[in-house]
């Protein structure tokens, strides 16, 4: 894999959140692109890692809250069947950036330009509202190793969900999707040999409105910058709140049916 620009870090990072509040690869993506389309990359020489970051996402974010839900822009992945508004208010976004995206709370602060105090508060309360919610729907699990996948069911039932099948490759993850339209996959990158957990949430994904979330020990082979990058990504070992986190939100955010 070739090495990845400061820029293209940065962008890829500002996909990985607005996937994670749209609960949808595909939209994230648009809205990620609409929103930077005119952003001036050279103001950026000289800034620090960290300040290089925090001004991208802040001019992504801004002009994405700033856009009004009646401008009637046009998003050209058929995939896609409406653009939404930013809808997340600032306690889920924390959430998201820090529980399911893993980055530290006050660098997630600086980003959203929130004071780190009432930046904790915030995440604090937001945890126990998610940790309260009640869950159901059904979930597949893509796992090629039988003692992990037993893990991730029985976290995924203790979460609420309730676990319909397990597949150990691709073309079973397929199949079984299929079959019972579960509303939750759960997949590995690596399955042994053949097609990747990635090569079959793309094939779910593009037939089935499933919230995929990943899990991977290397999230950088997942995260590639290539036309399909998961929605949520979870790096093993993963936590339950980050989990719950990802199932709560996901499930709480409208899922467009596909268009053939």
């Amino acid at each position: 894999m070739s090495r990845l620009t400061p820029f293209e870090k940065d962008l890829r990072f500002v996909r990985q959140f607005a996937r994670a509040v749209t609960s949808d690869q595909f939209l994230g993506d648009e809205i990620a692109a609409a929103a930077l389309s005119n952003f001036d990359y050279a103001s950026l020489e000289g800034l620090s890692d960290r300040e290089r970051q925090v001004a991208v996402f802040r001019a992504f974010y801004d002009a994405w809250r700033s856009a009004p839900a009646e401008s009637g822009v046009a998003f050209s992945n058929r995939s896609v069947l409406a653009a939404r508004p930013f809808t997340a208010e600032p306690p889920r976004q924390l959430v998201l950036l820090v529980d399911v995206i893993g980055i530290d709370s006050s660098k997630a602060a600086a980003l959203l330009d929130i004071d780190s105090d009432e930046a904790k508060r915030m995440l604090a309360e937001e945890r126990k509202l998610i940790a309260a919610t009640q869950i159901s729907g059904a979930a597949l699990v893509v796992e090629d190793e039988p003692v992990i996948a037993l893990e991730v069911a029985a976290t995924l039932e203790m979460i609420g969900l309730d676990v319909v099948a397990t597949a150990r490759n691709a073309e079973d993850a397929v199949r079984l999707a299929h079959q019972h339209k579960p509303d939750v996959v759960m997949a590995d990158y690596d399955l042994g040999a053949g097609r990747t957990g990635l090569d079959a949430v793309r094939d779910i994904t593009s037939e089935l409105p499933v919230i995929a979330i990943f899990l991977t020990a290397y999230p950088d082979d997942v995260l590639s910058g290539s036309d399909y990058d998961p929605t949520f990504i979870l790096t093993k070992p993963f936590e339950e709140r980050a989990l719950r986190a990802a199932i709560v939100h996901g499930l709480s955010m409208p899922r467009a049916g596909i268009i053939k």
